[in-house]
């Protein structure tokens, strides 16, 4: 149902409230007021004990009951210690059991304020699953809650009829927001593209007009988002509180402010965000500036060094006539940030956040601005990434000394039981897991990479609950970037939004003074991951035993160096090229064409100890043979046993993940079309994974995972080395009831039985059972002397699959289309 502005303005009054309450008291009545005054729900009263809380989490004494309404209870918690000045996951699903148990109520809407008060999470958690998930909104003291003021007014009304427990839903339904998010930065930044001038064909290198605008448009492109980027990072650091001017800690409107009341500037981004960028964040003297200059904290305060890469002054930046006008950074201020809930948490599959998260970047840039969707891009649900990244983690545990069964394994890692888990072990398997090296070869905007390490992090903090070493969040997670993450991607786009990803992810963790950002270049690399030579231990056999392991040794030294430098950076870059160049001269073999990944240099340090322990990814979909087969052509001589010019690139991937992984023990974990179990072009795919590896499970996802494609997807976990043919667990999701969980129970797997060249079939185990009864008493028809010949068929592709634009176009035409 609509929401009316003058509701949304009286749920934002009633929340200034609770942050103007002095005492718990004050705040529960505050919020008492909100929903019985402006929701219609019915005032409840009372107090429920939290003494029984575990010795995990630290919350108060009670809880207070506010209202209620068909019983759904409200309740507010007021957490009052240091330990929780953020409402973290552990507090909040404690608070809803303990509250479940005594209340016995169907559904709980929860109310917490962090121990300064000035944050509120409205959290409607669920406690079906075995891990409990969450569902939230957070709005904080001096910040903009339009977001969250539109959502809680449409919870319900005397006016709506939908029930209570479905507008509560809808309302902590992230989709809506994402939607129009998408919607709005898009249309931003197109237009900043046709704002932006200085990138005049006529100005950039290339032989013939057409390679001059193309490079000028690619050029424009990488400008708009780098600045973009680097808007979005300095709002989302703000929202940390880390920058202020004038005291004013909504940093960029108050830049603006200043900026317009000034009469000697006449530029935003020339008088004010290059100052910021490249003499604040990441100034030459690479550290906090000395503001002895008062002219440079007239216009930007005093901003912490943050180095990293992100705000370093590149080529482009240094480009004589860009002009940015002011008319595409105020809209970016006003219609984006202004108006839209921002969170620096990136939500996970177990606690999503109604807002703007990093993890929407990431899905700007696959679905919205490259247009990747018509390269075979697609972004993946986050749930399917929390599934393929546990899955890969616990065969990876399973071939680890930790000591524990499989089934322990997977109480840990699907629902952080630690109960079997004793305090030694807890230390074998926080090292396991710490040492683990996992590669996405096309890592896109880095789901992932973020992906795994939010799964990593879980872990290690209920490992260290069961007694393995404590780390602080924030060098946790710098831990695992530089120990376990690693990726590639042929698009500079794509690695852009990776890497800041992973830096808004550290960030968020960080508390004053300020650590720097790491340097990422080595971490997340541009190029073609499948053109290079094969990187699989057979290719260079004992080379870095023998010959290359000296170098291989000094070139992690210097990129562990380069990390975490702030000064020096060239020489270091310039070390590191000249060890890679000895490097390929030690495995003199095959020279990797320009563009290329050559795996074995560019991740020497991996492969100096066998390989990765995991690939997990997204590899792109696209058929080999279109445009005039261009890629055919272009991967036919790799080598690739897969290779098949009918086939589809993401067969190559499939290949190149293996080759990336240890020799024996390596686990692969991508999510692709389900073509190759069928097509007579992904036979070369059943016989390489049958003969060379051992694939362990298959999860047919049918067409629902990606909403703007139109293949039919599924997860395939495998473990290299093997390849005995055995039968391995399988499901089709398409024939299970609707909404069923990922990954479904057990007792809905059926399996796959791989035969030879044959196609594979996914069915049950009593499907199997009539199967097999079938073939002992009558003739498969592929026995029988006969010809079987095709009846009509179509090979027009081009007549029934088109893309973006030639949709838009002929909804142009004629509106009807669109239904079409």
């Amino acid at each position: 149902m609509p929401v009316s502005t003058e509701d949304a303005r009286k749920v934002e009054d009633h929340i200034s409230r609770t942050f103007s309450a002095d005492d718990a008291r004050g705040r529960a009545e505050a919020i008492r007021r909100l929903f019985v005054e402006v929701l219609d729900f019915d005032a409840d009263t009372g107090q429920i004990s939290l003494a029984a809380a575990p010795a995990s989490v630290t919350l108060p004494e009670t809880a207070w009951r506010v209202a209620q309404l068909d019983g759904v209870k409200v309740l507010y918690i007021g957490l009052d210690t240091p330990e929780t000045d953020r409402v973290r996951k552990a507090e909040a699903s404690a608070s809803a059991r303990l509250i479940a148990d005594q209340l016995s109520s169907e559904d709980l809407l929860l109310a917490f304020t962090n121990t300064s008060a000035d944050q509120l999470h409205l959290i409607w958690p669920d406690l079906e699953p075995a891990r409990p998930s969450l569902r939230r909104m957070t709005v904080e003291r001096d910040l903009p809650r339009r977001t969250a003021a539109e959502q809680l007014a449409g919870i319900y009304s005397k006016r709506d009829k939908r029930p209570i427990r479905v507008a509560i839903r809808d309302a902590f339904d992230v989709e809506p927001v994402t939607k129009e998010f998408f919607a709005e930065y898009k249309r931003l930044f197109e237009a900043a593209k046709q704002a932006v001038t200085g990138f005049d064909p006529s100005s950039e290198e290339g032989t013939t007009l057409e390679e001059r605008e193309e490079r000028a448009d690619e050029n424009l492109h990488l400008f708009v988002q780098t600045l973009f980027n680097r808007l979005l990072f300095v709002y989302f650091l703000s929202r940390k509180g880390w920058l202020t001017f004038k005291g004013d800690n909504d940093y960029l409107n108050a830049l603006w402010k200043d900026y317009q009341e000034s009469a000697e500037e006449t530029n935003f981004y020339r008088d004010r965000l290059c100052h910021l960028f490249f003499f604040g964040l990441n100034n030459p003297q690479s550290s906090d500036l000395n503001f002895r200059d008062r002219f440079i904290e007239t216009r930007i305060g005093r901003p912490p060094f943050l180095n990293g890469g992100l705000f370093e002054q590149t080529a482009l930046d240094r480009r004589k006539n860009v002009d940015v006008p002011d008319e595409t950074i105020k809209p970016v201020l006003k219609d984006l940030f202004d108006k839209f809930n921002f969170t620096v948490m990136e939500s996970t599959p177990f606690d999503v956040e109604v807002a703007v998260d990093p993890e929407m970047l990431g899905k700007v840039f696959e679905e919205l601005v490259t247009g990747r969707n018509e390269s075979g891009s697609y972004y993946t649900p986050r749930t399917v990434v929390s599934f393929m990244c546990r899955e890969s983690l616990k065969g990876h545990l399973e071939t680890r000394d930790t000591g524990l069964t499989s089934d322990v394994i997977a109480g840990l890692v699907d629902e952080h039981r630690t109960a079997s888990i004793d305090v030694a072990a807890a230390r074998r398997v926080a090292q396991a897991l710490g040492e683990v090296t996992v590669v996405d070869p096309a890592c896109g905007s880095g789901a992932y990479l973020l992906g795994m390490m939010q799964e990593l992090v879980e872990l290690q903090t209920v490992l260290f609950n069961a007694g393995a070493d404590a780390k602080s969040l924030h060098d946790l997670k710098l831990e695992i970037i530089e120990r376990n993450l690693y990726g590639a991607d042929i698009d500079e786009f794509a690695i852009n939004i990776a890497m800041l990803r992973l830096w808004l992810s550290l960030a968020i963790e960080d508390q004053p003074p300020i650590e720097p950002l790491p340097n990422l270049n080595f971490k997340v690399v541009k190029g073609d991951s499948l053109l290079g030579p094969d990187p699989g231990p057979g290719n260079y056999g004992d080379l870095f035993q023998a010959r290359a392991h000296g170098v291989a040794a000094e070139l992690a030294a210097q990129k562990q160096r380069f990390m975490s430098a702030t000064t020096g950076k060239d020489e270091i870059k310039e070390a590191v090229q000249q060890l890679e160049d000895d490097l390929r001269d030690a495995l003199a073999d095959v020279a990797a064409p320009p563009g290329a990944v050559d795996w074995r240099v560019t991740f020497a340090e991996v492969f100096d100890r066998g390989g990765f322990d995991i690939a997990v990814a997204n590899p792109p979909y696209i058929q080999l043979q279109k445009e005039g087969g261009k890629l055919a052509n272009a991967y036919r001589a790799c080598g690739y046993e897969t290779f098949a010019r009918t086939g589809d690139i993401y067969q190559l991937f499939y290949e190149r993940g293996c080759q990336l992984l240890k020799a024996k023990g390596g686990l692969l974990a991508y999510i692709t079309s389900n073509s190759w179990l069928r097509a007579e072009y992904g036979k070369l795919t059943r016989r390489y994974f049958t003969e060379s590896h051992a694939p362990l499970r298959w999860l047919d996802l049918g067409k629902d995972v990606f909403a703007s494609a139109i293949v039919d997807s599924g997860v395939l976990l495998l473990r290299t080395g093997g390849g005995q043919g055995s039968p391995f667990p399988a499901v089709d999701m398409d024939r299970l009831p609707a909404k069923t969980a990922i990954p479904p129970a057990k007792a809905l797997w059926g399996e796959t039985r791989p035969e030879g060249n044959l196609p594979w079939s996914v069915l049950s185990q009593a499907e199997w059972a009539v199967m097999d009864k079938m073939h002992s008493t009558g003739t498969p028809l592929r026995d029988w002397d006969i010809a079987i010949n095709y009846g009509i068929k179509t090979g027009l592709n081009e007549a029934f699959i088109i893309d973006n634009e030639t949709k838009d176009a002929l909804v142009a035409e004629d509106p009807r289309s669109a239904a079409v």
